[in-house]
């Protein structure tokens, strides 16, 4: 086995190139409210590395309500979560009517936590994701095969989706060198503990949330690098 001095070496040198992982590359999944929860996950098929820059995670609250009996007409439906009116996340509020697909909301009144929207049939689901200043821990972590695992990055995602993410984006901040590196079959994951459900996919497969987003700039390694597993292991035992 190689010994850590050999693996610091490989790591240094091996030939790598820049990437991004976003959600259509990783497995997607709903989250357990009030749970810390796995909603994105990716196993590297080989050694891979984030960056330590900005990058992007938005995920919308996801609600669902019944139109009413009569074709045509606005309702407002009342949001169980403390809606945000964002200025640097498109369609900060996106509604999907079966039937129909997506639409305009008539209106969003914020400060009331409500969204008004017309469907011309009737007694559809009104899909709804919006984005939610609840309090909503999110992490990003690095999970062993032997479930040995550190977290990379944490943030507040009701802070978040509050305050100008261009200005103040989120970005990796390593506590050592290799607090990025995720091994060969290593599994990273975006992990959230929030109040409110996510959902990435609705009616079958029709109805998404395409104001949802992950951004994930990495380097990926041309080549295996033997003992790199075990090393970043220890490295993560002893955070």
């Amino acid at each position: 086995m190689p010994g850590s001095e050999q693996v610091k070496r490989a790591l240094a040198s091996v030939p790598r190139s820049p990437d991004k992982l976003s959600g259509k590359t990783m497995a997607l999944q709903a989250n357990e409210t009030g749970t810390d929860s796995v909603v994105a996950s990716l196993k590297a098929e080989r050694p891979i590395a984030l960056r330590e820059v900005s990058y992007d995670v938005d995920l919308p609250a996801y609600e669902s309500f019944t139109s009413d009996g009569t074709g045509g007409n606005t309702e407002t439906f009342n949001l169980n979560y403390d809606a945000v009116d964002s200025d640097t996340i498109a369609n900060d509020v996106l509604v999907y009517v079966t039937g129909t697909g997506y639409v305009e909301p008539d209106a969003v009144d914020y400060a009331a936590d409500t969204v008004d929207v017309t469907d011309p049939g009737t007694d559809n689901a009104v899909h709804v994701w919006y984005f939610s200043a609840d309090q909503a821990t999110m992490r990003v972590r690095k999970v062993a095969p032997s479930n040995t695992w550190e977290d990379v990055d944490e943030d507040d995602m009701g802070l978040r989706n509050l305050r100008d993410q261009l200005a103040d984006p989120l970005e990796f901040d390593f506590d050592h060198p290799f607090q990025g590196v995720v091994p060969t079959d290593w599994d990273l994951e975006v992990r959230i503990d929030a109040p409110y459900p996510i959902s990435w996919s609705e009616e079958g497969g029709d109805a998404t949330p395409t104001n949802a987003r992950i951004s994930l700039p990495i380097y990926r390694a041309r080549d295996e690098i033997p003992g790199l597993g075990r090393f970043i292991a220890q490295k993560a035992a002893t955070r």
